[in-house]
Order: structure tokens, then C-alpha cells, then sequence
């Protein structure tokens, strides 16, 4: 069966700062904190619950399995390699060298954020850019 698309569910985290972010008061209860959580979250689930369905073309499989699929096999294969038999069919430097997410190297890795971490915490949209088309980098439709 052929991929037709990608269904993304958001859950935003309601204590990591930003909008509708609370913490627990002194004098208060677990019970009475998350009660406050649950209202919280139930004033705007709008906010913190979205989905979105992308559908994808054949360029856009082609493209993934060409920038990202073989090449990160092709490195399982060769860490299969060493663990096994202590041989690798190349140079290994540690790093992967297939595309992610945010390109070849992703700050996450190393403990880091991104902007889209500072636009959760504080509503900064440096950095991001507002786009009808998410994944451009998955092919031109």
C-alpha cells in the first residue's frame, strides 16, 4: 500500500513556558495544581491539541529515501559491521550524514533548542518563517 501522507499530531507542553504556562503555588496540592493544569488546558485545547494531514507526492517519498532512508541504513549497516566484527566498509567520524529535520546537524543532538523551542517558551518568532507548505525540504508539489 502506497504512502498517501503524513498526519502530524502537536501536543504542546503546558509547563514549559510561554502562553498558558502555570506553575504550582506553594500552599497548593498536587491534586489542586493539576486540577488548574486540566482547567487551563481546557480554556484553549485548541492551543495546546493540533493536527495537520500533508499529503505527499511520489517526489516527495523519492527525495526521503534518497536524503535520508539509504543513508541512514547505509550507517546502521556499518555500526552493525563494527559491533559484530570490529570492520567498517568506510571512514566512520561519528556523525551522521544523512539529512534530519533540521538539516544535517540539529542542535537537539547536544542538549540545545531551536526556535521553534523559543516560540513555545516565549511567543519569539525569530528565526521562523510562516509558510502554507510545511517540509518544503521534502519536495516541491
Amino acid at each position: 500500500m502506497p504512502i498517501e501522507g503524513v498526519r502530524y499530531n502537536v501536543i504542546r507542553r503546558p509547563l514549559a513556558g510561554g502562553r498558558h504556562s502555570i506553575k504550582q503555588k506553594e500552599s497548593e496540592t498536587a491534586d489542586e495544581f493539576y486540577k488548574r493544569l486540566g482547567d487551563e488546558i481546557a480554556l484553549d485545547p485548541e492551543f495546546f491539541f493540533m493536527r495537520w494531514t500533508v499529503t505527499l507526492t511520489k517526489q516527495d517519498i523519492e527525495k526521503f529515501e534518497q536524503t535520508f532512508l539509504i543513508p541512514c541504513l547505509e550507517e546502521l549497516c556499518d555500526w552493525y559491521d563494527i559491533v559484530t566484527n570490529g570492520k567498517s566498509c568506510g571512514p566512520l567520524v561519528g556523525v551522521q550524514h544523512y539529512r534530519m529535520p533540521f538539516g544535517v546537524y540539529s542542535s537537539l543532538l547536544d542538549g540545545g533548542s531551536t526556535d521553534l523551542d523559543e516560540y513555545l517558551a516565549m511567543g519569539s518568532e525569530g528565526g521562523l518563517v510562516r509558510t502554507n507548505r510545511l517540509f518544503r525540504e521534502l519536495g516541491d508539489a
